[in-house]
């Protein structure tokens, strides 16, 4: 029974195996002339100068949201009312002395009392620790070491 259902499997591939083939060859056949025309298709929107990948539908309808959006917020924008003056604004990225470190030179809120900062506490000058003179132990090449 085993040899009858494998000679009919056989005798089933066989038959379909040019079936298959042909299957093959229109899928390549279609591919290519596919290929051609939008090959074509690209060359004459580039020497006409359209995008070559026009957009799709929804990012039409996407665009058009967005952009009905943005003028909505504009509108509001300018449905508020101006402020009464002019706004300044003022980057004060220091608002003083770092710790430890003696004044800046010509800093105009030192010893200014009415400066919002108030006076900064003076603070000593930070001097570098004194530099001892020592000599230093020459080192002699010994010779037959492991330096050669």
């Amino acid at each position: 029974m085993k040899i009858l259902k494998e000679f009919a499997l056989g005798i089933l591939w066989a038959a379909l195996t040019p079936l298959l083939l042909v299957v093959i060859a229109v899928v390549a056949v279609f591919a290519i002339g596919n290929f051609f025309y939008e090959f074509v298709l690209m060359v004459i929107h580039f020497f006409q100068g359209k995008k070559l990948f026009p957009p799709f539908e929804e990012d039409i309808k996407a665009y058009k949201i967005l952009k009905r959006s943005i003028e909505e917020e504009q509108k509001k924008e300018e449905a508020k009312p101006a402020p009464a003056g002019p706004v300044y604004v003022q980057a004060n990225y220091f608002t003083g002395t770092p710790p430890g470190m003696p004044p800046f030179p010509g800093d105009p809120r030192i010893g200014n009392p009415s400066s919002p900062y108030g006076v900064p506490p003076s603070v000593p000058p930070v001097q570098p620790p004194p530099i001892e003179n020592r000599e230093v132990p020459a080192i002699e090449n010994k010779e037959g070491g492991d330096d050669q």
